[in-house]
């Protein structure tokens, strides 16, 4: 099994793109290295000396100068601690090269296309909410809802903020982008160009919706903040790159 380097999803070894995030499991920076036999993304630096298998330093159990890999090796042997199942690799390596941040009219961009998307299913919702109270498939079904003054009317402005909240939150831990991120050739990643942990683009979601409370303030800040950071951005600590996914 292959652990992709962007989300950490097990992958079969043949495969080359994640089946999660659909992007490259190997690391360029492995070319022309021999990986090791069961980390596609970390170099073999020994060899198992019962089944000849290539290790990297982490797969490696050693029992005094002999090395062994997890299956062959003898009790005693002792092999490295380690936090993580995978080693979590930059979708962009920030420190290595010249990545431009988002402009404010690609994220603008970017913003209007989620918002766009986000009111349409709306729409939707409020239509079937009204057909399951006794309204019809019709543009007054809000308003039906409104008046009739039902149970669904208050689900329905429960629901909303929870999928925005969802959609904003999956999206940036599984990919760095939303739908209209990817259209714009937007990208949001850790400072250290990792994608997000969960809890953090959470927390940029919550931000988000405080970004809009104070007539989207929040949003309008990176037209003077000197890194073109909004409110969200200062509180989950992310940053927005540009970013073409050409998998």
């Amino acid at each position: 099994m292959v652990a992709c380097r962007h989300c950490g999803t097990a992958n079969q070894t043949e495969k080359v793109v994640c089946v999660k995030c659909k992007r490259e499991l190997i690391d360029p920076a492995m070319a022309g290295k021999i990986a090791c036999v069961n980390h596609a993304n970390k170099e073999a630096t020994a060899t198992c000396g019962q089944c000849a298998s290539l290790l990297c330093e982490r797969c490696a159990h050693a029992l005094g100068e002999q090395i062994f890999c997890e299956g062959c090796a003898p009790e005693g042997a002792i092999s490295p601690e380690h936090d993580q199942d995978y080693e979590v690799i930059p979708v962009l390596h920030v420190e290595q090269q010249a990545i431009e941040h988002a402009s404010l009219g690609t994220r603008f961009g970017a913003m209007l296309v989620d918002i766009a998307l986000f009111l349409a299913l709306a729409g939707v919702l409020a239509v079937i909410l009204a057909m399951f109270t006794g309204g019809t498939l019709r543009p007054e079904s809000y308003r039906y809802l409104t008046n009739a003054m039902r149970p669904q009317f208050w689900i329905y402005w429960l629901v909303l903020p929870i999928g925005f909240l969802a959609y904003h939150t999956l999206m940036v831990a599984m990919s760095g982008q939303t739908v209209g991120k990817q259209l714009a050739g937007v990208i949001v990643l850790d400072s250290d160009g990792t994608i997000l942990e969960t809890k953090q683009a959470l927390k940029r979601a919550l931000g988000q919706l405080l970004s809009l409370l104070p007539v989207g303030l929040g949003f309008l800040w990176a037209l003077w903040d000197g890194n073109h950071e909004t409110w969200h951005d200062k509180l989950a600590q992310t940053v927005a790159f540009r970013y073409q996914d050409t998998t």
